[in-house]
């Protein structure tokens, strides 16, 4: 039986799962980074229905699922913009936090935490490609056990004791 493997290094795995760990981020990046910060005051809470995914034929009036997020206000030069939270996350009235917007367009706007960057639904391709990554990575990557033998001249292996591990 022969075996195949692929020969992957430890940085190159770290550095492509670094690279699907920042997909969800990659969208809001150049907001991260030239983005105007502004502080945000929860002014209230808000019931979110999304709508389904699927067929809508059956499912048309009722909602896929309800969440329940905080409202967010901030305060721009030429306007007062509301924003929706991180779903699930408590929130207490009055609370503060920074939120990053676009100047030529405040309705772009995210709060750079953990939560509102990697929710659920932002993550669940990265997620899948992630599982798919390590799967790929420990299925065809070379058992420890595996000992290369260095050929030298005419295709002659080396003794037993040159062996390279």
């Amino acid at each position: 039986m022969i075996e195949s493997y692929i020969n992957i290094s430890k940085n190159k795995f770290w550095l492509v799962t670094f690279l699907i760990l920042l997909l969800p981020v990659s969208k809001d990046t150049l907001l991260l980074l030239f983005g105007t910060r502004t502080t945000a005051e929860v002014v209230g809470y808000r019931i979110v229905h999304t709508k389904p995914s699927y067929g809508e034929s059956y499912y048309k009036s009722k909602p896929d699922y309800s969440y329940k997020c905080a409202v967010f206000q901030f305060r721009t030069k030429n306007a007062i913009v509301k924003m929706n939270g991180a779903p699930y996350i408590n929130y207490d009235p009055g609370e503060k936090r920074t939120v990053i917007y676009d100047a030529k367009d405040p309705s772009k706007c995210i709060m750079p935490n953990l939560p509102y960057l990697y929710g659920f639904r932002r993550c669940i391709l990265p997620i899948l490609l992630l599982i798919v990554w390590i799967a790929i990575y420990t299925s065809f990557r070379p058992p420890k056990s595996f000992i290369k033998i260095k050929f030298i001249g005419e295709n002659k292996p080396v003794e037993s004791d040159h062996l390279v591990k």
